[in-house]
């Protein structure tokens, strides 16, 4: 390299060489770097073309270059410009192994991808050799215009599944995995030259400078790191355009803590790459809806990324949760779409630390009965096909046989590659948070899990009740806000009464201060002087309001309903009505020498909203 002398080391059979910074290989005339085993100098640079790469015996065949990690004050991975003149190129021996580890490489000349010699993407800088193997991991190509056309032509033209790239067509192609018989790639990014206005000039790969470039038309790549990450989504992820961003994260990030619904707007697809090499985590810190993709052609893919502290959704992301269950935080509930018609979950090659080991224990049972060869095991997850339009899941056990890996699974609103589950990550970098208050939790009552619906008026829980479910599975309706049965503005609203499935009302708690008062909670006028009604819906009481407006049988729970078939939690119950022959306990005398017991109509404690057999019930 110009100017500066390479560390090296020797490991296993061949050579590394660990780039500390930038570099150019300029010329014959640049300081000799030793490179050889040997210890003898080449006559330039190690990446020069006139190099000779030293004589090696059958033992030293695997060269590796890899870039210096952590980045040092650059903030960037070490840039590499190779010459371009590739006609003295180098012979070696013939299977000879070469792998390039975070590196960008630029002005570089590639292996044309129908060429049979040299495997794909061969750097033609460097020296040949037939039969040789070649691996990138988190490599950046700023190639030429003929290049990147060619490579993105190639890949075009393979099935998907199972090549899976992103391109915007005109300035990136980014392939999370891909291999052949003689290259392996892992998150290798092909740059086109609408990138780059020349050698040394590529600030979009620079987080500092990238952060500051704003939307280019011609250019759709970012890279980022902590501090820049979320103010670059907003300012280039708001962009209206049907062009693809691809946004480089070379850092641990944290898109949670502090930000308020859909504080990040998205309005096109977004890719969201970490490095394969070294575990790159986002923290959501428990956090959810921060992220808003519910525009048309809007999503976001994570790939390469350790996506930790996910939570389960709250009652504004349970409103679009549905047919899927907001008590799995597999599903990404910082992203706030609509998960009935868009393709919300897009992960390849992640690792998602779920928020329980419920959860992970309903995931693991679900997805292995789906596959059973059993038919009337397979009957269970009769929802993942009628619901969730499941085609394909794919599974083996994860990492250390914790968890699961899912090699492919596509539904109506996933794709996901090559990606863990688990609630016992090999490595959790950032700190575990407690599970937050108000949020569902899978349980074992039933074996799917619950199904939650937003509430927050007699109207929208009608609705709840009449969705279709299933006999195993939870349906939770979650209040949003005070709800009135039979409001004066809809008092014929409360029609269907038949509670069908084992059903959870809950309260989802609230901190805001603000007294909720819902598009369905009718409050009677207090009389002058008299404290305002219904205390309880103060906000620090953290509970809705369900007013009955004193509505007998209200819900009526079908027969043979056992156990919990009907449970309401975190809510605060009012004007709740008396039993039918309450009339006749007008003008009774109570107490010793009375007319008898009190009839148990007059009492409203005894839920008189609620029809339900009495025999055996709790």
């Amino acid at each position: 390299m110009a100017g500066s002398h390479l560390p090296l080391q020797y490991v296993l059979a061949g050579i590394v060489v660990v780039l500390h910074a930038s570099a150019a290989c300029a010329g014959p005339a640049s300081s000799s770097v030793s490179a050889g085993g040997n210890g003898e100098a080449c006559s330039g640079p190690v990446l020069q073309q006139s190099c000779h790469w030293l004589t090696v015996d059958a033992s030293k065949r695997a060269y590796e270059v890899v870039g210096h990690w952590p980045p040092l004050s650059s903030g960037h991975l070490p840039s590499v410009q190779l010459p371009t003149n590739t006609t003295k190129t180098p012979s070696t021996l013939p299977g000879m192994s070469l792998s390039l580890q975070r590196l960008v490489l630029t002005n570089v000349a590639v292996a044309d991808p129908g060429a049979d010699s040299l495997p794909r993407l061969w750097p033609l800088s460097m020296f040949t050799a037939v039969g040789a193997n070649l691996t990138l991991t988190d490599v950046r190509f700023v190639l030429s215009g003929k290049d990147f056309k060619a490579y993105l032509s190639f890949f075009q033209g393979l099935p998907q599944p199972p090549n899976v790239f992103f391109t915007d067509g005109i300035s990136f192609i980014q392939i999370p995995e891909w291999n052949d018989s003689s290259t392996v790639l892992r998150s290798v990014t092909l740059l086109g030259p609408s990138c780059s206005s020349g050698a040394g000039s590529e600030s979009f790969l620079q987080p500092a400078a990238s952060a500051s470039l704003g939307h280019n038309s011609s250019c759709n790549v970012h890279t980022a790191v902590n501090s820049t990450v979320i103010p670059t989504l907003q300012a280039v992820g708001s962009v209206v355009t049907e062009a693809p961003l691809l946004v480089l994260l070379l850092s641990n990030a944290t898109i949670g803590i502090g930000l308020e619904p859909w504080a990040i707007n998205i309005q096109r697809p977004v890719v969201i790459a970490g490095l394969f090499g070294v575990p790159t985590s986002i923290d959501f810190g428990m956090v959810v809806n921060q992220i808003n993709a519910t525009a048309k052609g809007a999503k976001v893919i994570w790939q390469s990324l350790y996506l930790e502290n996910l939570s389960p959704a709250d009652g504004l992301a349970a409103t679009m949760a549905p047919p899927y269950s907001g008590a799995v935080s597999a599903n990404v509930y910082p992203v706030y779409c609509n998960r009935s018609r868009q393709v919300c979950l897009n992960l390849y090659n992640t690792t998602s630390d779920l928020a329980s080991s419920e959860e992970m224990d309903y995931v693991t049972f679900m997805y292995s009965m789906f596959n059973s060869p059993l038919p009337n095991m397979r009957t269970i997850t009769d929802f993942y096909h009628t619901e969730l339009r499941v085609t394909i899941i794919d599974m083996g056990p994860g990492p250390g046989g914790a968890g699961m890996t899912l090699y492919n699974m596509s539904c109506s609103a996933w794709r996901i590659h090559d990606s863990v589950f688990t609630d016992q990550p090999i490595l959790r970098i950032a700190r575990k948070l407690p599970f937050p208050d108000g949020r569902p939790l899978v349980t074992t009552a039933t074996k799917a899990a619950p199904w939650v619906q937003g509430v927050d008026n007699c109207e929208s829980m009608q609705a709840a009740m009449l969705a279709p479910s299933e006999e195993d599975r939870l349906h939770v309706w979650m209040l949003l806000g005070n709800v009135t049965i039979n409001p004066a503005s809809d008092a014929t609203c409360w029609k269907a009464r038949s509670v069908q499935y084992t059903t959870q009302v809950y309260g989802q708690a609230h901190h805001d201060g603000v007294q909720h008062t819902g598009s369905g909670m009718e409050l009677p006028a207090p009389k002058p002087g008299a404290p305002a009604p219904y205390a309880a819906i103060n906000p620090t009481f953290d509970m809705f309001v369900l007013d009955w407006n004193h509505e007998r049988s209200a819900l009526q729970l079908r027969d043979g309903a056992g156990e919990k078939f009907l449970q309401i939690q975190n809510v605060t119950l009012v004007r709740l009505p008396q039993g039918p022959d309450a009339a006749k306990a007008a003008g009774m005398r109570t107490g010793q020498g009375g007319d008898g017991p009190t009839p148990p109509d007059v009492w409203t404690i005894l839920m008189w909203p609620v029809t339900r057999s009495w025999q055996g019930s709790p």
